[in-house]
């Protein structure tokens, strides 16, 4: 069961998301700020009923992330970063830009080019990561399961079976 709590911090983190987009644009009179909110309300609503639906124990679980236990020490400050500081910084950003107008209006194709490379560059840093934590994990598992080293020893294509 999902505790109250995390279904009241859940409720306030997506009236906090708009609200501060908003607060910071000056203005709820930007329909690019409100197909951002529309995006950002859909996307976490579908991948919470797909969640919930299929694996609501998982739900649960992510729920009290906060109270974990065993959680490896160096997980919690990145999931508080990456779930809660991060998206919160960024719309507050996103605001700020819109309200003093910080770029000039640029030609679409520099958009569509800047975009892309925004894209591919995201792309790159979502890999790293994911390397990164693949390495941390495995470390952590040599450390703590106790057979896992002899494994890792035998078997050196782990996160692609045959591959890598």
């Amino acid at each position: 069961m999902i505790p109250p709590t995390a279904v009241v911090g859940f409720l306030v983190y997506l009236l906090a998301v708009p609200a501060l987009l908003f607060l910071s644009a000056g203005t709820i009179a930007w329909p690019m700020g409100w197909l951002f909110v529309a995006l950002f309300l859909g996307s976490i609503a579908s991948s919470r009923i797909i969640a919930w639906r299929r694996r609501p124990d998982l739900l649960a679980e992510r729920a009290r992330f906060t109270q974990a236990e065993g959680m490896v020490p160096g997980d919690r400050l990145p999931a508080v970063f990456v779930g809660l500081v991060g998206p919160m910084l960024m719309v507050i950003t996103a605001g700020l830009d819109h309200r003093f107008g910080w770029p000039p209006a640029l030609p679409a194709w520099v958009q569509a080019a800047g975009g892309l490379a925004v894209t591919l560059g995201y792309g790159l840093a979502m890999a790293a990561a994911l390397i990164l934590r693949t390495h941390h994990e495995d470390t952590a598992l040599q450390v703590g399961l106790p057979g896992y080293r002899e494994y890792a020893r035998s078997n050196r294509s782990r996160l692609i079976p045959g591959v890598w």
